[in-house]
């Protein structure tokens, strides 16, 4: 028996959909930024707020992902013609 409902800390929590959005959002302006200053560094800027479109995208269905990852296929394979009465060939 747990002694405390919930062992997690109630400061930590799930973002919102709107908090998630405004990060990407400030993501995006970076790279805006970065690049309309002139600036190195709006490729890699580019790349690590794709990265977090991708990532919080991948988290939001994780579930989902996890259970097609690990299922097998559904889609039936098609059946391999018989083999011929003369193969293999001898000779």
């Amino acid at each position: 028996m747990h002694v405390q409902d919930a062992e997690g800390d109630p400061s930590r929590r799930a973002f919102t959909r709107d908090e998630l959005q405004a990060l990407f959002d400030y993501a995006d302006d970076q790279v805006g930024i970065i690049r309309g200053a002139g600036r190195k560094g709006w490729l890699a800027a580019f790349r690590d707020a794709a990265a977090r479109k991708y990532l919080g995208w991948l988290a939001s269905r994780g579930r989902q992902v996890s259970i097609r990852l690990g299922s097998p296929p559904t889609r039936a394979r098609r059946r391999s013609p018989p083999c011929s009465p003369n193969w293999p060939p001898t000779g």
